[in-house]
């Protein structure tokens, strides 16, 4: 052998010329040795077995439990346990999430654009999506949750003994806030009893447009009971002032006893 002959040293090498002629990772063919490349090998061979061997079975195993046992709205997935991947993907969410904070501050976007970026970005469940957009008073299309009011599944349930109970003007705001809270109080009561996944969905759905309406008629309660008292403060303050006719003829009244004096 040659002076200084390393065979660590060489095998590595010849491992590396075998990866390069091949085009592969030297790591797929032979694991580093050389000390401080623990983390970056760990890493490297760690995402690589997800595509190859186990990581195969893996995946064969989620695409057939996915298609044929689980309903359309779960996903089965295995959680590796990799705490140092579980921190980049940690990370890489609170970027994410100040970026939605800086947008929303700058009102560079709205609420829902975010949201949307969120669901995009696997950050919701549209599950979640679905039921935060509900809370603010949208359908998860983005129209107002009073469309429900017109919808076929919705419009029995929605039924409030009025002709139009959009119709905010033509409608006593006190007796329909009356009429929404019992109806409310209905839905509530029916949530405790019933386990359908497809009526719970429809009975919270139309709990949210009672809610919007809701709202809407107590706005209008407010600017009723504002203006009447604009026009009762207007009559007092009317009475209270006195005439200017009057105020001549006092005045004359004055200078007469004056003179006379």
């Amino acid at each position: 052998l040659p002076d200084g002959f390393d065979e660590q040293t060489s095998v590595t090498l010849g491992m590396a010329t075998i990866a390069l002629a091949f085009g592969v990772d030297a790591r797929e063919l032979f694991p580093a040795q050389g000390v401080g490349a623990t983390r970056a090998d760990a890493l490297v061979q760690h995402l690589k077995s997800r595509g190859k061997g186990i990581g195969q079975l893996l995946e064969i195993s989620e695409r057939e439990f996915a298609q044929k046992f689980l309903p359309p709205y779960l996903d089965l997935v295995f959680d590796f346990q990799d705490d140092a991947q579980d921190k980049q993907v940690a990370e890489i969410k609170r970027i994410r999430s100040e970026r939605h904070t800086i947008d929303l501050t700058n009102e560079t976007v709205d609420e829902r654009v975010v949201r949307e970026q969120m669901l995009a970005d696997g950050d919701l469940t549209q599950a979640q999506f679905d039921e935060l957009e509900l809370k603010s008073g949208r359908l998860p299309d983005g129209s107002t949750a009073l469309a429900l009011f017109h919808s076929p599944e919705h419009e029995v349930m929605l039924a409030l003994g009025v002709p139009d109970p959009l119709n905010i003007e033509a409608n006593d705001a006190e007796i329909m806030k009356g009429v929404i809270s019992d109806k409310r109080t209905e839905f509530i009561e029916a949530l405790g009893k019933i386990t359908n996944h497809r009526n719970r969905k429809l009975i919270k759905e139309s709990m949210t447009a009672l809610d919007v309406l809701l709202a809407e008629y107590e706005d209008a309660a407010g600017k009723e009971a504002i203006a009447e008292m604009q026009a009762s403060i207007g009559e007092e303050f009317d009475e209270e002032t006195p005439d200017e006719d009057s105020e001549e003829v006092d005045d004359e009244e004055m200078d007469d006893r004056g003179a006379e004096t």
